[in-house]
């Protein structure tokens, strides 16, 4: 269409606006005994309507049946895309809700302050330098998974679990994350002809089964490492990531402490830097520590900071990139160590 056409075009409507739909139906019904178009009687303006092929143009469409064909086909263009089109698939909210669950508030014992961390492997979990800055201080925190509220709304159990900074610990100041390993709780599965209970959460490795000391006084028993990973899940490190400024972020926190809370899709990276991302997704005191995903859920930085305060205001916030923290794993690692290998690195 010419850009005259589309002047022509804007300059009726403006004229039509004006008058009611009937007068404008009459009107057009006097022109070579056309059948009006139709007319939104919301506001005066006739809509423009297009034709789709309903069928495959190879199919006959059966005698009698063009009107009917011609009707569910006619599409009214009342829809917009507004901006950046902002369609996602609907398996984005089911991947969503399994990655969640792998997101822990971790938490003072003495209840004093909250961030957040998440599992990337059965054992391990990540989170900022600030929030555990060393061995000696992860004895103080525990993690808090299924600090959440049910779909009814209801409060969800809490199930928490320590830190192991003896196992495993790797922290960088610089780059403002800390590696720790979980402890694993033991639970006790009792063997008998129906069922092992449990068996579905717990890990085989490590299993200890012990033998009663008098033969059937009491059921045999196992006793099972319970590990967070295998429980809820885990976020895996990517071993490579792209991103750009414009794209869409999601963050899964616990945002000044609360139940588990997301920012999703109408966020954007501002900045992208040497080590960091900026970026407009909101989050609150609590949510250092917290998974930072582009749309098709990779992991792509770890949330730490605030970012630009200009004027007053806020403008952005800040996570570490997550390529930069692979880059470290595998540089303090060193290649094939177990950790690497556990991570998937």
């Amino acid at each position: 269409m010419s850009n005259q056409s589309k002047s022509d075009q804007e300059q009726l409507k403006g004229i039509l606006e004006q008058f009611s739909p009937e007068v404008i139906a009459e009107v057009l019904q006097g022109y070579g005994g056309q059948d009006a178009p139709a007319v939104d009687e919301s506001g005066g303006v006739p809509i423009q309507r297009h034709y789709s092929d309903f069928a495959d143009p190879g199919i006959a469409v059966p005698a009698g049946t063009e009107a009917a064909v011609r009707q569910l086909t006619e599409v009214v263009e009342i829809e917009r895309i507004v901006g950046p089109a902002n369609f996602l698939p609907v398996h984005f909210l089911e991947e969503g809700a399994i990655l969640q669950r792998a997101v822990a508030r971790v938490v003072m014992k003495s209840g004093a302050a909250w961030a957040s961390g998440f599992m990337v492997s059965p054992n391990l979990f990540l989170t900022n330098n600030h929030v555990i800055p060393n061995a000696a201080f992860a004895s103080t925190v525990e993690a808090q998974f299924m600090f959440q509220f049910n779909l009814d709304g209801s409060a969800a159990a809490v199930d928490t679990f320590q830190f192991n900074a003896a196992g495993v610990f790797h922290t960088n100041a610089a780059l403002d994350y800390t590696l720790i390993r979980m402890q694993p709780k033991l639970r006790l599965a009792f063997r008998s002809s129906e069922a092992t209970f449990e068996e579905s959460v717990l890990d085989d490795i490590g299993d200890l089964p012990l033998t009663p000391v008098k033969p059937g006084l009491i059921k045999p028993i196992i006793i099972r490492w319970e590990r967070p990973g295998n429980k809820y899940g885990i976020i895996r490190l990517p071993t490579a990531s792209s991103f750009a400024v414009g794209q869409h972020l999601n963050i899964i926190q616990h945002p000044a402490g609360r139940r588990k809370e997301v920012a999703l899709q109408d966020n954007t990276i501002t900045g992208v830097f040497p080590n960091v991302l900026r970026y407009t997704t909101d989050t609150e005191g609590g949510s250092s520590g917290s998974p930072v995903f582009n749309n098709a859920w990779d992991l792509v930085s770890l949330h730490h900071a605030g970012g630009d305060f200009v004027g007053g205001m806020w403008l952005n916030n800040e996570g570490i990139r997550i390529d930069r923290i692979v880059n470290d794993l595998r540089a303090h690692f060193g290649a094939g160590h177990a950790v690497l290998t556990e991570l998937g690195i």
